[in-house]
């Protein structure tokens, strides 16, 4: 796979505003860019949340027109002066006409502009709420469902808002490269473990993508051996083989750093030992 073609999630991901509104996104920079497409495609949305629910987590992401107060205001007042110009208009070819004729209409300017002016109202309060309701004003947030509140991704776990972009650059994207860095930080070790299943419905599935993970979570190798040991699909899960798995340790010599490759077995272990440290050192906690 070309390297062109690469998608690289750091360490820490960026931890979205309170307000998350789709017109401060810029669509240059892919981790804005993965937000806008979970904002404008509801079909991503409802994929990213039906993880997000395997995954353990009690939050699913929604979209709302946002609207400041100081952009309905500035949207109504342009036009609320639109109308009355209008209407303005109208009644000043009135008294030309009654001028022109001789025909009395002053008596009914004042009815006149008091009922233009109140269906001028109406009108330019629709006309602000059209021009709020633009692709720029939906904002993304988070809604419990558990109780149905809505809360920012500012008011949950950090662990969340390092979880989704990896959640939505898992699904959105097809036949990609994607790199990413520790993707198990801020997160339990059972959703760690989760994540490797979303790996593999990323690679295997239909998105056909490839990852290079960097990773010290022991829960998430486990869940790779474990699939790779199941052999056939089991509960809906993608079946992994040996060949679509490569794990490397990198170690530090004398020498300078050396990379191990430790080869997995059909029964899902590896084929050598575990360098030092890591799966050793639970067996040295428990005993």
């Amino acid at each position: 796979m070309a390297v062109d073609n690469l998608q690289y999630l750091g360490p820490l991901r960026t931890y979205p505003k309170r307000n998350l509104m789709a017109g401060d996104l810029d669509p240059s920079v892919h981790d804005q860019a993965d937000w806008l497409k979970v904002i404008h495609n509801p079909a991503l949305r409802e994929k990213v949340n039906a993880w997000l629910q395997q995954l353990g987590s009690h939050h699913e992401l929604q979209v709302d027109a946002a609207v400041s107060v100081r952009g309905i205001s500035d949207a109504f007042k342009q036009a609320m002066e639109a109308e009355v110009r209008k209407y303005r208009a109208e009644i000043e070819a009135l008294k030309k006409e009654e001028e022109r004729t001789g025909n009395g209409h002053t008596r009914a300017y004042s009815s006149i502009e008091l009922w233009d002016y109140e269906e001028a109202i109406v009108k330019a309060a629709q006309n602000a709420a059209k021009t709020q309701e633009s692709p720029g004003s939906q904002t993304l947030h988070l809604k419990d469902r558990r109780t149905g509140a809505d809360v920012s991704f500012r008011d949950v776990g950090l662990g969340t808002s390092q979880m989704l972009p990896i959640v939505i650059s898992a699904l959105s994207n097809r036949n990609k490269l994607i790199a990413i860095e520790q993707p198990e930080i801020h997160l339990h070790p059972a959703l760690q473990a989760e994540l490797g299943d979303l790996f593999i419905e990323s690679a295997m599935g239909e998105n056909g993508n490839q990852f290079i993970l960097e990773t010290h979570s022991e829960h998430l190798i486990l869940r790779l051996l474990r699939r790779v040991r199941e052999g056939e699909l089991e509960q809906g899960k993608r079946r992994l083989r040996p060949s679509d798995i490569s794990v490397l340790y990198v170690e530090t010599t004398d020498e300078g750093s050396r990379v191990v490759e430790l080869p997995v077995t059909p029964d899902g272990d590896f084929s050598v030992p575990w360098p030092g440290g890591f799966f050793a050192e639970r067996i040295k906690e428990l005993f």
